[in-house]
């Protein structure tokens, strides 16, 4: 059925079954117009309502701006916008590492630094 809308009614074989379909399609549309007249009202209301949202001002605006002050400041000092990402050395070189007057160089107990071979590498600071 077309009009200013269309309206699709499934049509089987049977002629008096076709136009009872139809009837009932007809009959339908009055419900679903008061649906869609809801749903449009409840729509307009959701927009003044966000229409209303809208002009209310921010309440931690003052806040927000601070800490976005802040978090711009702390980006210039550690200057992470224009770093070069580097490619860190775990495992100190020989010559870096802590050594006895002899040259050679002390292991100790605790502190130190995963190697690259994913063992824990322990210097002591010569004495």
């Amino acid at each position: 059925m077309i009009g200013q809308l269309r309206h699709t009614v499934t049509l089987g074989t049977d002629v008096f079954g076709n136009l009872q379909r139809m009837d009932n399609a007809l009959e339908g549309l009055p419900i679903k117009e008061q649906a869609c007249r809801e749903q449009l009202s409840n729509l307009q209301t959701q927009l003044e309502t966000a229409k209303a949202e809208v002009q209310k001002p921010f309440p931690r605006e003052a806040e927000l701006n601070t800490k976005t002050a802040r978090l711009e400041e702390l980006n210039s000092l550690l200057n992470l916008d224009h770093k070069e990402p580097e490619i860190v050395d775990a495992e100190p070189d020989e010559d870096q590492a802590p050594q006895t007057a002899d040259g050679a160089v002390k292991p100790i107990e605790n502190g130190g630094n995963y190697g690259l071979s994913g063992k824990l590498v322990l210097y002591r600071a010569a004495a």
